[in-house]
């Protein structure tokens, strides 16, 4: 179940083996050994991939369907979305990045494009779709 999971992730997000084994700091090797079902990361590793690709290390290990990742639960007490939204656009530097779209890197643009559409599938995923 890991190993699929990884897979599909991967291919979800549009990332390379290359890309990942380069972002968690190990050989391309070592991470198509976890795809393949042939080795397991540690456990410094599997968190490194559970944040990597946002989802829950219980989600990696299909321990459940819900890949939303743990967050803080004081967090969710602190502001409302609306209100966390309101003070990023408020920030200039931000409003910027919002507004100057249009110039963003190709991988920021796939970045954001990716998590809408992780954001959806969650959605989708919570009312049965």
């Amino acid at each position: 179940m890991f190993n699929e999971r990884l897979k599909k992730l991967r291919k979800y997000h549009n990332y390379t083996q290359d890309f990942i084994a380069d972002k968690m700091g190990i050989s391309r090797v070592a991470y198509t050994k976890y795809e393949g079902g042939k080795t397991m990361p540690s456990p410094e590793n599997i968190e490194k991939l559970a944040d990597l690709f946002e989802v829950s290390v219980d989600y990696l290990f299909g321990r459940t369907d819900d890949p939303t990742p743990y967050r803080e639960v004081d967090s969710d007490l602190d502001s409302s979305p609306d209100e966390e939204l309101k003070q990023l656009l408020s920030d200039p530097q931000m409003r910027v990045a919002f507004l100057d779209y249009a110039s963003w890197s190709d991988e920021d643009k796939r970045e954001l494009v990716n998590f809408i559409k992780f954001k959806k599938s969650q959605r989708d995923a919570k009312e049965g779709k």
